[in-house]
């Protein structure tokens, strides 16, 4: 966001842990670089399925936003927190001029969302709803497997599908080398496992915390089918990446052509 040039977040999140967790760790990086969180937080009960009040109150708060900006919507952007109710949301939010007419930024709950691209193409390509989600290392074995995934299903395969298929395979091998299924027994064996694996989503190995290290982000925006770089031109919705993120260098590189327009950066 801060790279896209935005300055002023409305924050509409999922009200959960989740939700919060982000929430709590995105707030002080965000201030800290300089930027501004307009208003209060938008916190929705996870279980809403009618979101009009919540949209009432974001979208004036997106419209005072605008205006401290000088009326510069690329200034404003709503951070969106959601999962399988994006759909219900940009479509209520369609009769929101402000909120619907600036761009909103996600996480991996919305990134190449089938919901969206299926239930609310139009609205999902105007919002854009671009959202982070962890690249994987587009080898000769995640290539095969993607298309035969995407052949069976007749969706996207993602990184985290990708983490799946890896994450049964540790486990499987975590069994076979300690002769037990106890936890205790196969716990100890999958760092150094992780560490030797090299898997569809690439190197699986394990930080300090037991997480996978950090990799690359891809930011994926919604848009209509035939929009340059478009995967499936026949398709009123897709989800191609519009900007890559560097997390070792710190660095966002956009794609204007996919966008249809330059960010205005910081």
């Amino acid at each position: 966001m801060w790279a896209a040039g935005v300055k002023s977040i409305v924050i509409f999140q999922r009200g959960d842990s989740w939700g919060d967790g982000i929430v709590n760790l995105l707030v002080p990086i965000w201030t800290a670089k300089g930027g501004n969180v307009a208003g209060d937080i938008v916190r929705y009960a996870a279980e809403s399925t009618e979101f009009s009040n919540y949209l009432t109150l974001a979208d004036a708060t997106v419209a005072a936003a605008v205006t401290a900006n000088g009326g510069e919507r690329q200034r404003v952007g709503v951070v969106i927190l959601s999962f399988d109710e994006i759909p219900v949301i940009v479509k209520q939010a369609s009769s929101y001029d402000n909120i619907y007419n600036v761009h909103w930024w996600g996480s991996d709950g919305t990134a190449k969302s089938q919901r969206a691209m299926d239930d609310a193409p139009e609205e999902s390509n105007h919002i854009g709803i671009y959202s982070m989600l962890s690249r994987e290392d587009a080898t000769s074995r995640f290539i095969d497997l993607s298309a035969r995934y995407t052949a069976l299903t007749s969706q996207q395969f993602s990184t985290y599908t990708a983490y799946v298929y890896d994450i049964g395979w540790v486990l499987a091998t975590s069994v076979m080398q300690a002769q037990s299924q106890a936890g205790k027994d196969v716990l100890e064996l999958q760092a150094p496992i992780c560490l030797n694996t090299f898997g569809v989503a690439g190197w699986s190995r394990l930080d300090e915390f037991g997480d996978r290290f950090a990799p690359p982000y891809d930011c994926w925006g919604f848009f209509p089918g035939t929009n340059t770089g478009s995967p499936n031109p026949d398709k009123a919705s897709v989800s191609i990446i519009m900007a890559r993120y560097d997390p070792d260098s710190q660095t966002t590189v956009f794609d204007p052509a996919v966008l249809g327009y330059t960010p205005i950066g910081p």
